[in-house]
């Protein structure tokens, strides 16, 4: 039972990790097409 829940933890940290890294992307992405957007308008 212990061993489950230290797996489930584990599991559960890695799938945050993935989803900020996730979130840190699309965030660089986003501010990338910003810049594209208003050189562009300039």
């Amino acid at each position: 039972m212990d061993k489950n829940i230290l797996i489930n933890n584990l599991w559960l940290k890695n799938s945050l990790k993935l989803a900020f890294q996730v979130l840190l992307m699309l965030v660089c992405l986003a501010q990338k097409v910003k810049v594209t957007l208003t050189r562009q308008e300039a």
